[in-house]
């Protein structure tokens, strides 16, 4: 089968930076809004988007050897692969999967009223989404908040 040129098409996203602030970054903040399943989806999809974003960035070298050190940089990368991942194919094939489950309640925003006889209880939903990984269990908001501070750390230069 003959080997085609790479082609790069022009979107908008033409570096990592770009796309940490035009993709992850709006994703998150929607995350901080309103904890929910497809919300955390759209960071685990932007942040292992990333990873191939940066790969290219720096000239595409040696492509092991690269995701070794920032899988080893950050971890958490490799369960935002899983999470991305699952989210596109249902099911994954690789022997080094380490998601099991996403379990918990989401918060959707806003607020809960509940009346009752001795007057109204207002509540603000509470999210308990808990990624369950390998023999580990993680809060999935800190979860998320060190993978989008790790590719802050990554990509911003230094003041």
């Amino acid at each position: 089968m003959p080997q085609h040129e790479t082609k790069y098409p022009k979107i908008g996203l033409e570096t990592a930076l770009d796309h940490l602030h035009d993709v992850l970054d709006p994703a998150y903040v929607q995350w901080t809004r309103r904890q929910t399943r497809a919300n955390a989806l759209a960071i685990a999809q932007a942040a292992w988007q990333l990873c191939d974003r940066y790969w290219h960035d720096k000239g595409c070298p040696d492509k092991q050897p690269f995701m070794d050190a920032l899988y080893n940089a950050c971890p958490e990368l490799r369960l935002m692969r899983d999470h991305a991942e699952t989210g596109k194919h249902t099911g994954l094939g690789r022997a080094d999967v380490q998601l099991v489950s996403i379990t918990g309640a989401e918060n959707p925003g806003g607020i809960s009223e509940t009346a009752t006889p001795i007057g109204t209880h207002t509540a603000v939903p509470e999210c308990t989404l808990t990624m369950h990984a390998g023999d580990k269990d993680y809060d999935l908001s800190d979860l998320l908040k060190r993978v989008v501070g790790f590719w802050h750390k990554e990509l911003t230069p230094p003041a």
